[in-house]
């Protein structure tokens, strides 16, 4: 789980926190786009490795609903540049895009939800 050796304790106290709040309804993650550069420069560190190890136990076992959007704008048209302002913050236009994509999904999600 990356080159953090502290990671792997504090995912598991992540996911024995998840499990064990007293929640009503099950928690919908979305995992949100990040430039592509980003993610190759922080990913050695094992950034995503660790978001993903320590979310989908839990998304396998009910306990979340995990949706992974962070390669989202990669093979957008005009480049994944044009979505962002900078390495972290989208832009007005992928701002725009990111939420079209994710209203389906989450009204989707959320009458799932509700309905259990």
């Amino acid at each position: 789980m990356g080159s953090v050796p502290q990671w792997e304790a504090l995912a598991k106290l992540r996911q024995h926190e998840l499990r064990n709040m007293k929640l009503k309804k099950t928690i919908l993650f979305v995992l949100m786009p990040e430039l592509k550069m980003r993610r190759q420069h922080l990913n050695p560190l094992g950034t995503q490795d660790f978001e993903r190890s320590t979310l989908k136990p839990l998304a396998d076992d009910g306990t979340i609903i995990l949706h992974d959007y962070s390669n989202y704008f990669d093979e957008t048209p005009a480049g994944e540049y044009s979505a962002f302002w900078d390495a972290l913050h989208r832009n007005t236009e992928g701002q725009r895009l990111l939420t079209d994509a994710l209203l389906p999904l989450i009204k989707s999600e959320i009458y799932k939800i509700q309905a259990n």
